[in-house]
């Protein structure tokens, strides 16, 4: 073919592999990202700039990272759970089968899965535009996502919220000023009806 031996296309390749191989910088907010699911580990966590073949290591390591956190915190049914995996499978095929640009088919991966895990995947293929019907972002047709809460879990969740500075009062001057009126044998439940109606405003920001 001798259009492939011009001038051009040797520099539209030349290009294209410089693209390639070219460092790619880490945003900060990656990288914490990153530190959060391995831990501060330099290979991972603290690099500033990735290659096309180190992004793609990095990026399989989330999605097996992403499969363990599936198979220990979501109990669904077998078609749901098969969808999850197609979708993270759906990822891992195209990091290794994308040479060049393997990010778009990366993150469709993702978002199907996001959508999944709130309940379904949405089907607007026929939708041809105008007013959005009323339960356009319903994903409730085949299963519907709550999320419950133990009263322990709620407990350390107020410790959280602690650290995040959505309260006035710390969790362990609660705790305490609780244990000093009510007795060490008060439970749970009892102090989160204490914590209520003693400080509603910090209540309403956490639960």
């Amino acid at each position: 073919n001798g259009e492939s031996l011009g001038p051009q296309n040797s520099l539209r390749g030349c290009m294209s592999m410089s693209k390639m191989t070219q460092p790619q910088v880490v945003p900060e907010s990656f990288k914490a990202l990153l530190a959060h699911l391995f831990g501060e580990r330099p290979a991972l966590a603290m690099s500033s700039a990735r290659t096309a073949s180190q992004w793609r290591r990095v990026l399989e390591q989330i999605l097996d990272e992403l499969e363990s956190y599936l198979s220990d915190n979501i109990r669904t049914d077998p078609l749901h759970a098969e969808l999850l995996e197609r979708a993270l499978r759906s990822s891992r095929l195209h990091l290794q089968e994308d040479e060049d640009d393997f990010w778009p088919g990366y993150v469709d991966g993702l978002v199907r899965l996001s959508l999944l895990l709130m309940g379904d995947f949405p089907y607007h293929n026929q939708r041809k535009g105008g007013r959005k019907a009323a339960d356009h972002y319903c994903l409730r047709r085949h299963r519907s996502l709550c999320y419950c809460q133990t009263w322990t879990q709620r407990f350390r969740l107020l410790f959280s919220a602690e650290a995040d500075a959505r309260i006035s009062k710390s969790g362990q001057e609660v705790l305490l000023e609780w244990r000093l009126e009510q007795g060490a044998s008060a439970s749970y439940k009892d102090f989160f009806s204490w914590y209520r109606a003693r400080y509603p405003e910090d209540y309403a920001r956490v639960f």
